[in-house]
């Protein structure tokens, strides 16, 4: 387990904040954050159009799995369904857009998966233990292999937990992204267990995998943010519930603390 929970970007309470642990989808927030980067700098408009193709379908969640090949999307539509519904076809599309080296970077990896990606390795056991034991390099010419394989189907990825194939984010580490996006309203279509009516500005992700679940919010009342970003993995499965309460008990007491300093 890992959590950190920060204060206007410092850390307030930690448990192992620095450790590296698969945090599922919310690896998605660095790719949402690199294009933030290219709108900004007018590289790139919300508005640019990409159109699908079959090599960029992945496996759910998300709903452009099912889309004709073809049908064309614009920057926001992507992000938003990447971030809000977690749209991992969405995911791969934009990661190719942004290269998928910067989003490599701006997780602190070596290298990243694309969902499919991650699909592949769960479905293929020797490819998995490959991909354990290759070096960045390997790594590379191993993920070019697997784009040219078929998508496996949905009950070929039912699989135990693998560290090895997963996102490796530390928890210290997501709430930098989230202080690097701020006040986003893609990040914000989805409020997760933040309570509505109270905060100014929720920002969300959530992550889970089979063994693997991550949830990231940040609050803002005023002039204060805070964020609290909690990692959980296991061999033995994990009970969603449980951390979910965690996090909204967590929310809860901010709020209070919130309220005190009005």
């Amino acid at each position: 387990a890992s959590a950190f929970v920060s204060h206007n970007g410092e850390m307030i309470h930690a448990l192992r904040p620095d450790v590296k642990l698969g945090v599922g989808s919310v690896f998605k927030l660095a790719v949402l954050a690199e294009l933030k980067k290219d709108i900004a700098a007018e590289k790139r408009s919300w508005t640019d159009t990409v159109a699908l193709k079959e090599t960029d379908r992945s496996l759910p969640t998300g709903y452009l799995q099912d889309w004709p090949v073809g049908a064309p999307l614009n920057l926001y539509t992507l992000a938003a369904l990447m971030i809000s519904k977690s749209d991992n076809t969405a995911t791969d599309m934009l990661m190719d857009v942004v290269g998928r080296d910067r989003v490599a970077k701006a997780l602190d990896l070596e290298t990243v998966l694309k969902t499919r990606d991650f699909f592949q390795l769960k479905a293929n056991p020797l490819e998995a233990n490959a991909w354990r034991s290759n070096d960045a390099q390997r790594r590379r010419h191993q993920l070019e292999m697997l784009a040219t394989l078929p998508l496996p189907p949905v009950e070929a990825v039912q699989t135990p937990r693998n560290p090895d194939v997963e996102w490796p984010v530390s928890t210290s580490h997501l709430c930098k992204l989230m202080e690097e996006l701020g006040e986003d309203e893609i990040a914000a279509i989805e409020p997760g267990f933040a309570t509505s009516g109270f905060w100014d500005h929720v920002t969300y992700k959530g992550g889970s995998t089979t063994g693997v679940l991550n949830l990231t919010h940040r609050v803002t009342k005023g002039e204060d943010a805070w964020c609290v970003s909690l990692t959980w993995n296991s061999d033995s499965g994990q009970s969603p519930t449980a951390i979910n309460e965690i996090a909204a008990s967590l929310l809860a007491a901010l709020r209070e603390e919130a309220k005190g300093q009005q």
